[in-house]
């Protein structure tokens, strides 16, 4: 069986599966895909609960970019050699693992569509990157973890829709609250790194209560 009706007190099992349309600041947009499972409590007629355990695999592209760095002479010396070095990174991309707990409230504006919101606490499982210079050597070529922030945080915000026979659609975007790079360096035009994304996802709600 599965439900669609928001009856007062009754709690259901949800299955749901789609994709992640977003990437980092400053990167062109990518599509991931996310998937999960999560539990919704109606508290009233008009206002839920719902709490998700969801993995999400996303990715990010940055176009070229040309820098410069300045070499100083070393141990104070005037002899030394100073000079600026200019170099392009390209085909700079990579993926980012995700498991999040979104915790959100769903205030059903009209029977079976509800309009969320809440937190989004999210832990870095796994995180790659690979960036070609001009010069030929790679930059960066595999695991990048260490150099993000395990610990994120993000607002989502968005809409959802029941139909009768328990399929639901979803769509919200993560606002985010905390930088994603811990490295000041993960790229030459920026400092500070934060997620940006929509999210569509498509389920089925069974019910565990009545």
């Amino acid at each position: 069986n599965v439900i669609a009706q928001q009856t007062i007190g009754s709690m259901s099992f949800r299955p749901e599966f789609g994709v992640y349309y977003g990437g980092l600041t400053g990167s062109n947009a990518k599509i991931g895909v996310v998937g999960g499972l999560g539990l919704d409590y109606q508290i009233t007629e008009k206002i839920g609960a719902s709490a998700s355990l969801f993995y999400m695999n996303l990715k990010f592209a940055y176009d070229d970019v040309e820098y410069f760095v300045v070499y100083s002479p070393t141990g104070g010396s005037s002899s030394g050699i100073q000079g600026t070095v200019r170099y392009i990174d390209s085909n700079d991309h990579g993926r980012l693992n995700y498991v999040g707990v979104p915790i959100l409230m769903n205030y059903y504006i009209i029977p079976n569509l509800a309009l969320k919101a809440g937190i989004q606490p999210a832990m870095l499982v796994y995180a790659d990157r690979h960036v070609m210079r001009d010069d030929h050597s790679m930059k960066y070529d595999g695991n990048i973890t260490e150099t993000m922030n395990e610990f994120e945080m993000s607002i989502p915000i968005g809409l959802s829709y029941e139909f009768s026979n328990g399929l639901f659609f979803d769509a919200r975007y993560n606002l985010y609250i905390t930088q994603a790079n811990r490295n000041p360096d993960f790229r030459p035009d920026q400092d500070r790194i934060y997620r940006n994304g929509l999210q569509v996802t498509f389920g089925v709600k069974f019910p565990l209560k009545k």
